[in-house]
């Protein structure tokens, strides 16, 4: 196809679609698109359109990935480099995540519960539960006070 030519409605439709399924952020969006239909000259204003009618919300976005996230017992550090990586900007990340209402050491302590059963039995499978911890993005300073409570 050749893809700067990509008529609108087509990249508009296709954009429908993968908004359908789940929310995208705008650079995930964008992404997707051009590999399906390369660099399209109308795909920056398709994508403007959408955000202006509300069928694409970076907010929506970024609120919906902090949920799932924190559902599955990830930490505050992972979920904002995932949305940074995901093109959501640092003050909408910071936003987000603050008015998630989370106790991200509740959330650390279920995350742990769930992985591992009962104290640790020495300092290896302390050290263990600390990587754990810090592979899901917990800072080390809660992983510290969580660790040695």
């Amino acid at each position: 196809m050749d893809t700067d030519d990509a008529d609108p409605a087509v990249l508009r439709d296709a954009a429908i679609g993968l908004l359908a399924q789940r929310e995208h952020s705008a650079r995930e969006l964008r992404d997707k698109l051009a590999r399906r239909f390369g660099p399209a000259d109308a795909l920056d204003d398709v994508l403007r359109t959408l955000a202006e009618e509300g069928l694409q919300s970076d907010a929506r976005y970024a609120e919906a990935r902090v949920r799932s996230r924190v559902g599955r017992g990830f930490g505050p550090l992972k979920i904002r480099e995932e949305l940074r990586q995901a093109g959501i900007q640092g003050d909408l990340i910071e936003q987000v995540l603050d008015t998630a209402g989370v106790s991200w050491r509740d959330n650390a302590e279920a995350a742990m519960q769930q992985k591992f059963r009962g104290p640790p039995a020495d300092r290896r499978e302390l050290a263990r539960r600390s990587r754990f911890l810090a592979a899901r993005g917990y800072p080390s300073g809660l992983i510290a006070d969580l660790l040695l409570d």
